[in-house]
C-alpha cells in the first residue's frame, strides 16, 4: 500500500511538472477531502450523541456514589462534563470539526485525569486518556495523537509517583468503594464505552483508509 502511494506521488509530480494533470483529477482530490471530512464529522457526531445518552445514566450514578463515599470533587467534574455532553450533543452538527473534536478530547481528559488522581489506577479514568489518543489519530494528524500519548504516559507516571510518595491518597476506604454497587455499575458502563469507542474508531479509520486507497488507485489508472 505504501509502495502504491509512493508511485502515485511520483507520477503526480511528473504529470504536474509537465502540465498533464487534468482538471478532473483536481476535482477528484477535492472530492476525497470532502469525503474524509464527512467520515470524521459522522464519527464525532456519533460519539457526542452516544456520550450524551450515557451521561444521563453515569451522572446519576456519581450522585448515588456520593451517599456511600461522601461528595468528592471528582463528582462535581462528572456533573459539569455531563452538562457539557448534553449541550454539545444538541449543537455538535453545527460546529466545525476541529472545535467539536477538540472539545471531545477535552471531555476525555476532564473525566479521565481527575478520576485517576482521585482513585489511582483503581479508577477506569486511564482508559479515557488512552481513548483520547485513538480519537485524535482519526480526527487529526498523527503527531497530535503522539503528543496525547506522551501526555497520557507522563500523567500515569505522575499519578503513580503521587500515590507512592504520599502526595495523593484515595479519599475513601478502598473496601468501602469496591462494595458500592454504583461503583461497579460505573465501571461496567466505562468498559462498554471503551469497547464502543474502539469499534467506532476502527470503523472510521478503515473507511478513511479505504476512501484514500480508492482515490489513489483511480489516480494511478
Amino acid at each position: 500500500m505504501h509502495l502504491v502511494a509512493l508511485l502515485v506521488r511520483v507520477m503526480q509530480f511528473y504529470l504536474q511538472r509537465n502540465g498533464f494533470l487534468s482538471q478532473s483529477q483536481s476535482a477528484s482530490t477535492t472530492e476525497l477531502q470532502q469525503h474524509l471530512s464527512d467520515i470524521r464529522h459522522t464519527f464525532t457526531n456519533s460519539l457526542w450523541r452516544s456520550f450524551a445518552l450515557i451521561a444521563l445514566i453515569a451522572v446519576p450514578l456519581s450522585v448515588l456514589r456520593s451517599f456511600n463515599t461522601g461528595w468528592l470533587a471528582v463528582y462535581t467534574v462528572h456533573v459539569a462534563v455531563g452538562i457539557l455532553l448534553l449541550g454539545g450533543a444538541l449543537v455538535c452538527h453545527k460546529l466545525p470539526l476541529r472545535l467539536k473534536g477538540g472539545l471531545l478530547i477535552l471531555v476525555f481528559w476532564s473525566v479521565g485525569l481527575p478520576g485517576a488522581l482521585t482513585f489511582g489506577f483503581a479508577s477506569p479514568g486511564v482508559w479515557w486518556l488512552v481513548l483520547s489518543c485513538l480519537v485524535a489519530h482519526v480526527l487529526y494528524q498523527a503527531k497530535v495523537a503522539l503528543f496525547l500519548a506522551l501526555a497520557t504516559f507522563l500523567s500515569m507516571i505522575g499519578t503513580a509517583f503521587g500515590f507512592m510518595s504520599g502526595y495523593l491518597s484515595i479519599p475513601v476506604g478502598i473496601s468501602r468503594y469496591v462494595t458500592d454497587s454504583a461503583s461497579w455499575a460505573t465501571y461496567i458502563i466505562v468498559n462498554c464505552i471503551v469497547f464502543f469507542v474502539v469499534v467506532r474508531t476502527f470503523i472510521s479509520y478503515t473507511a478513511s483508509l479505504q476512501a484514500t486507497t480508492q482515490h489513489q488507485f483511480r489516480q494511478w489508472i
